[in-house]
């Protein structure tokens, strides 16, 4: 028999897997394209915003998991200096908020559940609806209070005076008025609602604790 020599080997390939090679090739050059696509958008978004909110629950974790990739993309946002362009501080960097409507916690909750999960956080940059319930609470009897004396008595006494006198008899009126009026209220609904009205100083209760049999 003789012997083949390398340069006499032909290699015969059929269309078929010819195609598919081409086909794999086309493929790994569109998802490069398309990665790259994606960096060149994220960093345009960078450049482009200086605050970011983002929901929490599905978005950030799944129960008691993070999701991937997440604590990595918090701490580069929280690292990024602001665009010049849009803030006169250049060692300021990116805002980062949480927002969610779960009310089971309070905002000292969340911070807890962040900080469990190694995301650094502060109360200031969580947006939940305990928080913002409190708010409103306070700010319609700050409304109140700013309402004219009216000549009924009994409006009188359920209001703070109006007098401008600073002896020690009307200081004490004035402060009994203020803790009769500080605002009460019962709670139909989780502790985290509970606990943050009572951090932002409004008497509260029922909740959880008025479930109870």
């Amino acid at each position: 028999m003789a012997a083949l020599s390398p340069s006499s080997v032909s290699l015969v390939v059929p269309a078929a897997a010819a195609a598919a090679a081409a086909a794999v090739s086309a493929s790994g050059a569109a998802a490069a394209a398309e990665l790259c696509s994606k960096r060149v958008a994220a960093a345009a978004l960078l450049q482009q915003f200086d605050v970011f909110v983002f929901d929490c629950d599905g978005v950030l974790w799944h129960g008691s998991k993070l999701l991937p990739g997440i604590r990595g993309m918090l701490q580069q946002l929280q690292q990024t200096p602001r665009s010049s362009s849009n803030s006169s501080s250049s060692n300021s960097k990116k805002s980062v908020y949480f927002l969610t409507n779960n009310s089971t916690l309070s905002r000292r909750g969340f911070i807890e559940k962040l900080n469990g999960l190694g995301i650094r956080a502060t109360e200031q940059q969580v947006l939940c609806t305990s928080y913002s319930t409190a708010r409103y609470i306070l700010q319609q009897r700050q409304q109140q209070q700013q309402q004219p004396c009216s000549s009924s008595s009994t409006e009188q006494q359920q209001q703070q005076p109006c007098s401008s006198s600073s002896t020690e008899q009307q200081q004490q009126q004035q402060q009994l008025q203020q803790l009769l009026l500080r605002p009460k209220v019962y709670v139909v609904g989780e502790k985290g609602l509970l606990e943050e009205l009572r951090l932002n100083g409004i008497d509260a209760i029922g909740g959880s604790e008025g479930a109870k049999p």
